[in-house]
């Protein structure tokens, strides 16, 4: 007995290490898979070149929306950002237009802070949208940058009657202003100062006026940098000399080469021209002068041409 307990202690203390070994391998293990899986979604992500930010796969966050209408001016417009009635959406953005007693623009929509985003808006090149039916009314994405003015903003505007999913590079927005394109030169869109994200609906045509509803499945970000956009060709902002056909900057009157005046022509071909106006003179039989083509009458006499 005492042999087998013996024979038992030995087995245990070379069990254990090995025991010891495997739990404290499990953890490893584990962050490997948790690895494998994150690198599988990323290059899943990266595939699909979209982020998700709102809807589809992620929550609307429905709580953290605000509206923001014409009431402010002292307009009745209303809008809401709320869960879809049927399976074809998940959001419904709707209200009602209502015409400004006032001068001014009816508008209504709602906001919703960029902080909040899941995805830095800094690693996008632009906004998609995947809107599952509309009503034929023109809309707009909006955003709204950190420390701007009241009523200035970027806008990149759509139609929707069926479904369809707009992709909205953020080089394709347009800079406003209390309702207008603003003023040349106008403010770039810096993404790092994007503020919030806002859908809105604004008045101008009876059509847009009355209730309002565009049905939403999700909002996404199109991932990757804008490739910078290539200036005109060398030809178009550079000049050739005539006189050496030497291509100098725009900035330059004359060639840094020969030191010709810009515009100024060949010495042969100024040579040649001469030539040809010069057969082309008539005489006048009075003094003998050459007279140019178009002249009916002597330049130093005044004799008729005869």
């Amino acid at each position: 007995q005492a042999a087998a307990t013996g024979s038992q202690g030995r087995a245990a203390m070379v069990l254990a290490p090995r025991h010891r070994r495997a739990t404290s391998a499990l953890p490893s293990c584990l962050a490997s898979a948790v690895a494998v899986v994150a690198s599988f979604v990323a290059a899943r992500r990266a595939l699909a070149c979209i982020a998700p930010l709102l809807g589809g796969s992620l929550s609307w966050r429905f709580t953290e929306w605000r509206q923001m209408t014409d009431i402010v001016r002292g307009g009745a417009s209303k809008a809401e950002l709320r869960g879809a009635k049927d399976k074809e959406a998940s959001a419904e953005f709707s209200g009602n237009l209502e015409p400004m007693a006032s001068s001014g623009s009816s508008f209504a929509g709602m906001t919703f802070q960029a902080d909040f985003l899941p995805e830095d808006i800094t690693n996008l090149r632009g906004l998609s949208l995947d809107v599952a039916r509309g009503d034929g009314k023109e809309y707009s994405v909006s955003l709204k940058l950190r420390g701007s003015i009241a009523d200035a903003a970027h806008k990149f505007h759509f139609r929707a009657e069926e479904a369809a999913t707009f992709e909205m590079p953020f080089k394709s927005f347009v800079p406003y202003l209390r309702g207008k394109p603003a003023p040349q030169p106008a403010p770039p869109l810096k993404l790092d100062r994007i503020e919030s994200i806002s859908f809105r609906i604004e008045g101008g045509e009876e059509q847009q006026m009355g209730p309002f509803l565009l049905a939403l499945r999700g909002l996404s970000g199109l991932l990757g940098q804008e490739a910078p956009e290539k200036g005109p060709p060398p030809r178009e902002t550079r000049w050739t000399c005539e006189a050496c056909q030497t291509m100098n900057y725009e900035q330059f009157s004359t060639c840094t080469r020969c030191g010709a005046a810009r515009g100024v022509e060949l010495v042969e071909v100024v040579e040649e021209r001469k030539a040809k106006a010069l057969k082309q003179k008539w005489e006048c039989s009075g003094c003998g002068a050459k007279n140019f083509p178009a002249a009916g009458e002597c330049h130093k006499c005044g004799a008729p041409r005869s």
